[in-house]
Parts: structure tokens; sequence; C-alpha cells
């Protein structure tokens, strides 16, 4: 069996003024995400398909604190979360 669940959340930038660009992934937050990856312990991985960041082994405080920064750069952030159970 195999269920999954998911979750949807929108957290709106603090300041109220969104700075959400339609244009395309915002250089600024792409440099962002790479300079945390960068300075974080373990081996997280990052590979980009186009605008899409896929990340391996990166801790769920390195991710908080990615979305704590887009948000100080005026960006709405949605946090999706999809968790799948298995039961075998």
């Amino acid at each position: 069996m195999v269920i999954e669940v998911c979750n949807s959340m929108i957290q709106p930038c603090p300041s109220g003024v969104s700075t959400n660009s339609e244009n395309g992934i915002d250089e600024q937050v792409k440099l962002t995400l790479e300079k945390l990856l960068a300075e974080s312990k373990g081996s997280p991985q990052i590979e980009w398909e186009g605008e899409k960041a896929i990340l391996r082994n990166v801790s769920p405080l390195t991710l908080h604190t990615f979305t704590l920064k887009a948000q100080e750069l005026g960006k709405e952030v949605v946090l999706e979360k999809k968790t799948i159970i298995r039961v075998k």
C-alpha cells in the first residue's frame, strides 16, 4: 500500500510588497541558494533543470534558512510538501 499526502502553504514576504518575477528565476535568489548549499555541512548536491533546482542531501535547517532569505529578498514563498508512506 502507498499513501501520498500533499500539502501547500503560502508564505507571503514580510514587507507585504512582493517582488516576484514572471520572467523566470531571479538571479539573486539562485545565487543565495547556491551560497547556502556551499556553506552547509554534509554533501548537499544541486542539479538545475531549467529553472527547477533538484536538491539532494540538504538539511531541513538549510531549506528553512533559504526560505527566510528569499522572503528577505521580497519573494513570496509557497511551501509544498509531499509525504509518501510505503507499507509492505
